[in-house]
């Protein structure tokens, strides 16, 4: 019989130490920053660490240990005083912008622990300071902290999801089955880069990437994609909020070319539409599109129980 376990032992604690728990027992109690709630200068490191991330991967050595190597960095800070380290870029988008889709693509500790994990990216208001991007913070340790929130400009980048955006066909992503919404990013729901601007630690506003089969959101996903787009995105959202190029307007086409889509998609038509479930478009503006090679038989557009197999014997 496997009934389960708690990662805390009450019993080696002395009672004016003693971590607090959460209401079933099982986890501490955690700040952003993984400290004991009820006990200053206690933390808790590895899969207990999950307490304030039961989304992503903070529970297991693949996820947990990027969260260690940030602790490591705060506790270095805060009892060693050494800074949290830092990058400073040049006060334009070009540089900071490229660094968000490389790190989107390539960094494993924002895909591993997506949503929980972020970099946050300053812009100062003095003209005579570079930009500063710190990697791989808690976000809500972000929004937590004065020397962010006192910021006039904040940009948070992390990995999410967007199944929330399609109302009660999006609560399982087991069995989320929906049509490939390629050039839209509202009308997406799998894992990519979303960057969050913040106005003294307000949240103002939200830019998301377009997805990527393979994750990669620098590079070509198929021979008429736009490798640049998502750059373009960031880019143009980012100046939108500080116009540090005026007037500027990167490409984020999703496709090389209008001529592109029109030789690869074609709109499923009214009465295609009509055979799905009312409600499935809660985003409204959302349209569906099918591949040209792909069957436009009506009657497969809503999944049914797979077909039996003939016997072959």
């Amino acid at each position: 019989m496997c009934t389960g376990w708690k990662y805390i032992d009450e019993s080696i604690f002395a009672p004016d130490i003693c971590p607090e728990t959460k209401k079933d027992g099982k986890f501490p109690r955690l700040k952003s920053n993984w400290e004991v709630s009820n006990v200053k200068d206690m933390y808790y490191l590895g899969t207990a660490m999950q307490s304030i991330d039961r989304q992503a991967a903070s529970g297991f050595i693949h996820g947990f240990r990027y969260n260690v190597r940030t602790l490591y960095h705060m506790l270095a800070e805060k009892y060693n005083k050494i800074p949290y380290p830092v990058i400073e870029y040049p006060r334009e988008l070009e540089a900071v912008g490229d660094n968000i889709i490389e790190r989107a693509s390539t960094a494993a500790s924002i895909y591993q622990v997506n949503t929980f994990l972020g970099d946050a990216i300053i812009i100062p208001e003095d003209p005579s300071k570079k930009i500063e991007y710190y990697e791989d913070l808690p976000v809500a340790y972000i929004l937590n902290q004065k020397c962010f929130t006192g910021q006039k400009h904040l940009f948070i980048m992390n990995q999410s999801y967007g199944f929330d955006r399609f109302g009660r066909w999006g609560q399982d992503a087991t069995s989320f089955v929906h049509w490939p919404f390629l050039g839209d990013s509202e009308c997406q729901a799998f894992l990519r880069p979303a960057v969050t601007y913040y106005s003294y630690g307000e949240k103002v506003d939200d830019a998301w990437c377009l997805e990527s089969l393979v994750l990669r959101f620098d590079v070509k996903d198929f021979p008429e994609d736009n490798p640049d787009k998502n750059r373009g995105i960031v880019k143009n959202f980012m100046n939108k909020h500080v116009s540090l190029h005026p007037g500027k307007k990167w490409d984020e086409f999703w496709l090389e070319s209008q001529e592109s889509f029109n030789k690869i998609f074609t709109p499923l038509t009214e009465e295609e539409i009509s055979r799905l479930p009312p409600d499935y478009f809660e985003v409204g503006k959302c349209k569906p599109y099918s591949l040209e090679l792909a069957p436009r038989n009506p009657e497969t557009l809503i999944m049914g129980p797979e077909p039996e197999m003939e016997n072959q014997n």
